[in-house]
This record gives structure tokens, sequence and C-alpha cells, in this order.
């Protein structure tokens, strides 16, 4: 019980959430809407206890697949986190 508690403690606090993403990479795609794609895959959380916003929880693979869906030119996709933030590294197919 004490185990189950201190994981709900540590999956909420505070210095454990992103709250800021930045994207790198974009050339013919606007930051702002892969930012709107990957804040929808952040919000909420698993089974109404741990946020999907913790930097060990967040869903990687969610918003990798929610990104090259939306953006069929996307070539890849890789994730960084410094602090309370999360880079998004973009890379374009070239023509």
């Amino acid at each position: 019980m004490v185990l189950v508690a201190f994981s709900i403690f540590i999956a909420r606090y505070d210095q454990f959430r992103l709250t800021e993403i930045r994207v790198s990479g974009h050339q013919t795609v606007a930051p702002a809407p892969i930012e709107k794609i990957a804040a929808a895959d952040l919000a909420g959380s698993y089974f109404l206890i741990f946020p999907r916003n913790n930097r060990w929880l967040y869903p990687k693979k969610k918003i990798e697949f929610d990104l090259k869906s939306s953006f069929d030119h996307l070539a890849g996709v890789s994730f960084a986190i410094k602090k309370k933030t999360l880079f998004i590294r973009v890379s374009e197919r070239q023509p």
C-alpha cells in the first residue's frame, strides 16, 4: 500500500511533469500543429491516476504515430527531455 501511494506521489510530483514542448528540425511544417498534437497526447492520465505528461510515462509511441499520420512527409521523430521540457525533433523526407 505504501509503495502504491509513493508511486502515485512521484508520478504526480510537479518536477517530473512535462510542461513545455519545443519542436526543431521542421522545414515545411510549422511547429504549432506539431506542438498541438503532442500536447493533446500528453493531456489526461492513465487509469485516472498517473498523468500522461510525466517524464517517464509520456506516450512516446503514440505521439510519434500521430505525428507521422498527420504529416505524411515526416521521415522520423525523436524525443529528448531536459528538465520540464519535451524536445521533439522531426526530420522530413527529401523530394
